[in-house]
């Protein structure tokens, strides 16, 4: 699973970003940074990264187009060994938009704001 997460991570058009990097972009922007939750919206409803919004991953071409503004867009999972938001950084990028792939969780961006806090 680790090698399949691995090679996914070297494709084109998903490139990637530490938690560390994805918080401080989140937080010091000049520009709009959107956090994208592609869990489910069950997951999503249990817990979710402050502001971020929800498009579960098999909604998202559809709803792409109507719910995210042309911003930098932050996309993230259940966490390093769910796909889709590597899978989802690729689909944006590839419609134009500029998107990085977190690879952590909900749980792993809200122990990162308690131990820097």
């Amino acid at each position: 699973m680790t090698q399949i997460q691995n090679d996914y991570d070297q494709e084109v058009n998903v490139p990637q970003l530490s938690l560390a990097n994805a918080v401080a972009l989140y937080e010091n922007s000049k520009t709009k940074v959107t956090i994208l939750d592609v869990r489910p919206q069950s997951e999503f409803d249990a817990g979710h990264v402050e502001d971020a919004i929800n498009i579960p991953i098999e909604l998202l071409d559809t709803m792409v187009q109507s719910k995210l503004p042309d911003d930098t867009i932050i996309v993230y999972c259940r966490g390093r060994l769910c796909a889709y938001a590597n899978m989802a950084t690729k689909t944006l990028n590839e419609k134009g938009y500029q998107a990085y792939s977190l690879n952590a969780s909900y749980h792993d961006w809200l122990e990162y704001i308690k131990q820097t806090a």
